[in-house]
């Protein structure tokens, strides 16, 4: 497994945590090849670090996939410049007749087609298996770079553990509510905004509507 894992904690390296402890409650013989940076600045020293990281992690890499032939490659996608280092380790994978298994996690590529993409999709293979998150990423994917490819979609709900609210207490009013992702479209946040406008509108929270101010942005 080549990507980002935690921390930071974000969701694309949760996803990845996820998925590697699923391979291991599998008993799969897997590695990990961590290529997150270890902050989320983006300023150019932290840029240069984490080119001297993926570098090293390229090296070793290399010398583990030389001595496992006819193994699997699986790549948890960044959505911009990285996938320049991406591709680096698919073109080793595929020296060594490595099965390529690619999980898509972001829209950056696929609202309109990128070259790297095209790039990274062509050393891939035809053979490769891509994993998107939604039927709507799986056409994209399609339309942008390729009718044939072969595409499952993988919710990321399905890599969360069901909560267990058995021991959860019990609240008599409603005191907050909270919007935990990026704030985009994508991620929902205007259907989050609709439904804090609808318990708005019907008092939820204790005391009569026109007792409270409106809800600000």
């Amino acid at each position: 497994m080549v990507g980002a894992f935690p921390p930071p904690v974000h969701g694309m390296a949760q996803v990845n945590a996820q998925v590697m402890s699923a391979l291991v409650a599998l008993e799969v013989d897997a590695t990990s090849y961590d290529l997150s940076a270890r902050t989320l600045d983006r300023g150019i020293v932290a840029r240069l670090r984490r080119s001297a990281l993926v570098a090293r992690t390229l090296v070793t890499y290399a010398l583990g996939v030389s001595r496992s032939p006819a193994g699997v490659l699986y790549v948890g996608l960044s959505g911009g410049w990285g996938q320049a280092y991406e591709i680096c380790f698919v073109a080793l994978a595929k020296v060594f007749k490595f099965s390529v298994f690619l999980h898509h996690h972001s829209f950056a590529y696929l609202h309109t087609a990128k070259d790297l993409t095209r790039l990274l999709v062509w050393v891939a293979g035809k053979e490769a298996r891509h994993v998107v998150l939604c039927e709507r990423m799986a056409i994209a994917l399609r339309r942008h770079y390729g009718e044939g490819m072969l595409v499952r979609v993988v919710s990321n709900a399905a890599l969360i553990a069901p909560s267990v609210a058995g021991n959860a207490k019990q609240r008599e009013a409603l005191r907050s509510l909270g919007f935990l992702s990026n704030i985009s479209r994508e991620k929902g946040v205007f259907l989050f905004i609709g439904i804090v406008e609808e318990l708005h509108r019907r008092g939820a929270g204790g005391g009569r509507r026109e007792d409270r101010g409106p809800i600000s942005g």
